[in-house]
């Protein structure tokens, strides 16, 4: 199976420093959550998103607080920043990609940046009107782990309620592992749709419940000790060992930046692409679905439609990646007839 969560050990126990264990979170849209609920809403009444978004981290946004207003996005993710004052900014630093906000309009509004991508335990906040949050669980695998600039001060631990939503997901993978060893015309649809519920069974909880818990210290031993060098080390070497196997397809329409963790593809055949990837075990997430406050506005991208993240992780060997090149070359050289120009920086 290639785009399911790997379950080995990707931390360090020799790490010299360790990442300060009050400033994790359950994910990171609680993070996110937790910064806004800080802020002074009398002086700061407005938040621009952008246009490209997933709906969790919108339904973190206290209505009654805040307006929200949207600011463009490029299809290659280069960002258009309202030129505004006294308001809230989330700057997205799309699978790495660092969009540099113009100092005139940093230093009148507060930026809040979503570093999912680009953490760095090293990072250093440079101005008292910036803050940063990331979800973690999305680089390694783990379905809880987000952190922030912000300690986590909630003195009200996981509850039992959520340790079992935690487990039933867990079982829901390896019941998942189990289906796809078997032959793909043996499968049975019943099964799949079993390991799907348990699996999105802990994101609705959090999406309903959307409170901020403290991180219990079965988990804290876990997330204190990862080598998050090491993870986007390997994230970008096999982004890159990839890109070479597909460069010299002509139908494939890259969209490069020299910070991407991943590899990503514009194409009008995102359905069909991921139907026929399913056949050869190589999951595709469909990487976001447009938000309900987006679904009838004409956008400045076509990304909720179009994009493709070819899978990566940090655990991937070579021989998985050259799978999955040999799938997407074989997919493109079926379905894509036309030739499509290569979106660089």
């Amino acid at each position: 199976m290639i785009g399911g969560l790997k379950y080995v050990d990707i931390y360090d126990y020799k790490l010299k420093k360790k990442i300060n264990k009050n400033y994790f979170y359950c994910n990171g849209r609680i993070a996110f959550k937790s910064i806004l609920e800080k802020i002074d809403n009398k002086k700061y009444k407005e938040i621009y998103l952008p246009n490209y978004i997933c709906e969790s981290l919108i339904q973190s946004i206290p209505k009654k607080k805040f307006k929200i207003k949207f600011y463009k996005i490029q299809n290659n993710f280069n960002a258009i920043f309202p030129n505004c004052k006294n308001s809230i900014i989330l700057n997205i630093e799309y699978f790495g990609k660092k969009n540099v906000i113009p100092r005139n309009i940093k230093k009148s509004n507060i930026i809040i940046i979503d570093k999912t991508f680009s953490f760095q335990k090293n990072y250093k906040i440079k101005d008292k009107f910036e803050f940063y949050f990331a979800s973690l669980r999305k680089i390694f695998p783990s379905l809880i782990c987000g952190i922030s600039s912000l300690p986590n001060n909630q003195k009200k631990y996981f509850s039992n309620k959520i340790i079992d939503q935690y487990h039933n997901a867990l079982s829901g993978y390896f019941l998942k592992k189990n289906y796809l060893k078997q032959s793909f015309d043996v499968r049975d649809k019943k099964i799949e749709k079993i390991y799907l519920n348990k699996i999105s069974s802990v994101e609705n909880f959090f999406n309903d419940f959307n409170l901020n818990y403290n991180v219990d210290k079965i988990f804290l031993n876990y997330f204190t000790n990862i080598n998050f060098k090491k993870v986007y080390t390997n994230l970008t070497k096999n982004n890159l060992f990839i890109y070479k196997l597909l460069k010299n397809n002509k139908s494939i329409n890259f969209i490069r930046d020299k910070n991407f963790k991943y590899l990503l593809i514009n194409t009008t055949k995102k359905i069909s692409l991921i139907k026929f990837l399913r056949k050869f075990d190589i999951y595709i997430s469909e990487y976001w679905e447009r938000p309900k406050k987006l679904k009838k506005k004409r956008l400045s991208h076509n990304l909720y439609e179009n994009l493709i993240i070819i899978p990566n992780d940090t655990n991937y060997k070579k021989k998985e990646l050259k799978k999955i090149a040999k799938y997407f070359k074989l997919f493109f050289k079926k379905y894509e007839n036309t030739n499509s120009r290569l979106v660089t920086r």
